[in-house]
């Protein structure tokens, strides 16, 4: 079964209960699968990620909607006790990210996250080299309500996925 919380899996998944684009901002995707969406969706697809040097730069546009797929589940940090634990900060980050590149215009950030084995503990993925929360999905939710308010979050159980509304 393909993991469709990354990569071109997660737009079709996506695509089939949910409306992408026809601007979709991709924050931390994968540069090198740009034109298989943009083909396949008929969208135009603008990644920026901050872990390559050359699709870092955020241009100042309307974007109609921003997804950020396995994003959360890989932002963790090392504690005082040598433990990994989800970094709240870092994840605050990159959902200002998202909500800035959606201002001041409307539009939806959809949010899917990589659950691991579900354990909650922080570890390496088999097959990866960073580190992984492990976290249920809806575990993320008590961290989103930080930010948007409840009625601004719908928490789509079928599909795994958040729907949030930038007004």
């Amino acid at each position: 079964m393909s993991d469709n919380t990354k990569g071109i899996n997660a737009f079709i998944e996506l695509s089939k209960a949910y409306y992408i684009g026809p601007k979709n901002l991709d924050v931390g995707g994968d540069p090198t699968i740009i034109s298989a969406i943009e083909n396949l969706l008929d969208i135009s697809n603008i990644v920026y990620n901050p872990c390559l040097p050359t699709h870092n730069i955020l241009t100042y546009c309307k974007y109609d909607t921003v997804t950020s797929f396995s994003i959360l589940n890989v932002l963790v940090k090392k504690e005082d006790d040598g433990q990994y634990v989800f970094d709240k900060e870092e994840a605050r980050f990159h959902i200002d990210v998202c909500i800035w590149s959606l201002m001041p215009h409307r539009g939806i950030l959809y949010i899917k996250v990589y659950e691991g084995d579900r354990t909650g503990k922080c570890g390496i993925k088999s097959c990866e080299t960073y580190f992984q929360t492990n976290m249920h999905w809806l575990k993320y939710y008590p961290f989103l309500l930080e930010i948007f308010c409840k009625e601004d979050i719908y928490v789509d159980h079928v599909n795994k996925v958040y729907v949030i509304k930038i007004l």
